[in-house]
């Protein structure tokens, strides 16, 4: 089943992370223009929409459930301590994506979505990940079923 976000037909089993042109409105993400949408087979694509259309548009096709929808279900509260917001930024800045911890506790940051080996993350192109403090980004559990994307956590609402 393809979707349409803006000028264009996606799959959304393909789209690894959607998010804003980061050179429009840099305070205003939700209402950039432009909008990069990673392929899970590392391509991307420049799509003429806005978050909210994105948002919308995989809400509609049922592949993302709208937690803003009711008072019950929100965001649970994140709180990220200087330093991480700052190294957020910095990795993401550097072309790093997603986040993931390994079984021993190990944290990385990788620039191409890895897949889970059992007890390691296994990137596509090894030499594209880099290691972090243990200690920091604590929330990033080494259960979790799917890497953290780092554009979603700095568009995570209730981010301090």
């Amino acid at each position: 089943m393809l979707i349409k976000i803006g000028n264009a037909l996606v799959d959304p089993n393909e789209i690894a992370v959607i998010q804003p042109d980061r050179n429009e409105r840099l305070s205003e993400y939700d209402k950039s223009t432009h909008i990069l949408i990673e392929l899970r087979n590392g391509g991307s694509i420049w799509i003429e929409a806005s978050m909210d259309e994105a948002e919308a548009a995989l809400i509609d096709a049922g592949v993302v459930t709208d937690l803003t929808a009711s008072e019950d279900t929100g965001f649970p509260s994140l709180h990220l301590t200087d330093e991480e917001t700052e190294k957020l930024y910095e990795l993401e800045s550097d072309g790093y994506r997603f986040m993931a911890r390994d079984q021993d506790g190990k944290l990385y940051a990788y620039r191409h979505k890895p897949e889970y080996g059992g007890f390691y993350w296994n990137d596509p192109s090894p030499s594209n990940a880099t290691s972090l403090q243990i200690d920091d980004f604590s929330f990033i559990d080494q259960d979790n079923p799917e890497p953290t994307a780092i554009c979603c956590l700095l568009n995570y609402p209730n981010l301090n």
